[in-house]
């Protein structure tokens, strides 16, 4: 029984397969092939050796080497023209220098710098290194069309000083469509232009050994999801968010709301009639000390006065404070405070990039753009919707169910949505007709709410 034991620990083959892990794919000891035919007796093993010529002149095509086993003596695999493979995953076994006497063809599967590796150097076998490098994917969940994917060779060739060269093959549901031209560069690119899986087999060559990886599979979607929102005008639940990749530069993407999400106002505290506003704040007494209540005629009894930034209404004909903390009644307020903290998970909001923006003067009237800001989460400004939309048919969007069906306390329902830089005056802000794709220099008066919010905002690529 004793001997038994042995035996089969020998022989136990183990399958092993390349493993993904967290977009991560790690070379591990490939599974063995069946050997065919297995030749092997109980008398050349104890515990811890292959004793003396315990497989010459055998048949095996491939062997994979138990863990337990310290000692190859002299002949074990001699003669052993058929081996092809030879799995050895512990570092540490001793090598007789004629173990392999006669065996020409024989590849070792190792790890580098193990005394397998040294000894089929040193007797001139292929090595296929289970440690040779790795592949990291920056994409694992959220791949869309557009949006590029990269993936990393890493810990290439560990504790060496050597040249190596990759050749990647893009796989298409798993079907090659691309294979580059080999080259030492140890990351690679690739853009899908169509929606379904892909994964990519790099192969790492050079004078030590030839290594294949397959990554694990990426699932590219048409669209890129990314937080949930109302937009069925169903409570029950929320809908995934669809977002139009509008450039890709410097590892992050400009991405638009494919739709526009809801009806608001860009600034409205309604107890003021003149809404002065810039898109960082509003500054109601900016330009004058004087305004009236709410929108009714302009009559001596409504006149309100003192109005400096330091003193504004902060409700109806109540206190009074600074004009900054009127913030909350201003559409940036909902892009940075509302949206992006309830629309997002912690993950997807890591993905999110504070940006500098620039808010540039209205281009026909030259009303002041104001203060740059930084925002998570913001409305196109009329530079960015001529860069990246650049013709009305690009501009066109449609509302969801729910933000077609949110009342309105002004003008039509036709489909609006807001820029970001102003219109003719300070109490108005640009604005695309979304049926035809025109802008409005002149703007909309920034409290009407019948206007739409399409955000827009820069995220990192892959996810």
């Amino acid at each position: 029984m004793r001997l038994s034991k042995y035996f089969a620990a020998g022989l136990s083959c183990v399958l092993l397969a390349t493993t993904v892990l967290s977009g991560c794919a790690v070379s591990e000891p490939p599974a063995p092939e069946t050997t065919s035919p297995t030749v092997a007796a109980t008398e050349a093993y104890d515990e811890t050796r292959i004793r003396k010529d315990a497989h010459n002149g055998s048949e095996i095509q491939q062997f994979r080497l138990s863990d337990v086993v310290e000692y190859i003596d002299e002949g074990a695999f001699a003669n052993c023209h058929e081996l092809k493979k030879f799995h050895c995953s512990s570092r540490d076994v001793n090598f007789h220098e004629n173990a392999f006497s006669g065996t020409e063809n024989v590849v070792f599967y190792c790890y580098l710098d193990s005394t397998a590796d040294h000894f089929a150097r040193a007797q001139g076998y292929e090595r296929v290194y289970y440690d040779a490098f790795s592949v990291q994917c920056d994409t694992v969940n959220n791949g869309c069309v557009g949006l590029p994917i990269t993936w990393s060779a890493v810990d290439v060739m560990p504790g060496q000083t050597i040249d190596s060269q990759f050749v990647y093959t893009v796989n298409f549901n798993d079907e090659p469509v691309f294979t580059s031209e080999p080259t030492p560069e140890d990351s690679f690119v690739y853009t899908p232009a169509e929606g379904g899986v892909y994964s990519l087999t790099v192969d790492l060559i050079n004078e030590l050994t030839q290594q294949t990886i397959t990554t694990e599979a990426v699932p590219v979607a048409e669209k890129l999801t990314l937080g949930h929102y109302e937009q069925d005008d169903d409570a029950t639940d929320t809908e995934p968010i669809e977002w139009r990749i509008l450039t890709v530069e410097d590892g992050k993407a400009f991405v638009l709301s494919e739709h526009i999400l809801t009806r608001g106002s860009y600034f409205n505290p309604e107890w003021i009639k003149y809404k002065y506003t810039y898109w960082s704040h509003s500054c109601v007494a900016a330009t004058s000390y004087t305004n009236y209540w709410g929108s009714a005629p302009e009559s001596p009894d409504r006149l309100m006065g003192g109005l400096t930034p330091e003193s504004v209404p902060l409700s109806w004909k109540g206190e009074r404070g600074p004009e900054t903390d009127l913030y909350y009644l201003h559409a940036r307020h909902w892009c940075n405070e509302v949206f992006y903290k309830d629309c997002f998970t912690d993950e997807e909001k890591d993905r999110i990039v504070l940006s500098n923006l620039i808010n540039h003067n209205n281009p026909m009237y030259g009303t002041i753009g104001g203060p740059d800001t930084q925002d998570y989460v913001f409305f196109l400004s009329y530079d960015e919707l001529k860069t990246y939309l650049p013709t009305d048919a690009d501009r066109i969007a449609t509302f969801t169910t729910y933000a077609g069906n949110l009342p309105v306390e002004y003008g039509g329902r036709d489909a609006y949505y807001w820029l970001r830089t102003p219109g003719i005056f300070r109490i108005n802000a640009m604005y695309v007709v979304a049926d035809y794709g025109a802008a409005t220099f002149y703007g909309s008066d920034v409290g009407h709410n019948m206007v739409g919010y399409r955000p827009a905002m820069w995220i990192t690529v892959g996810g």
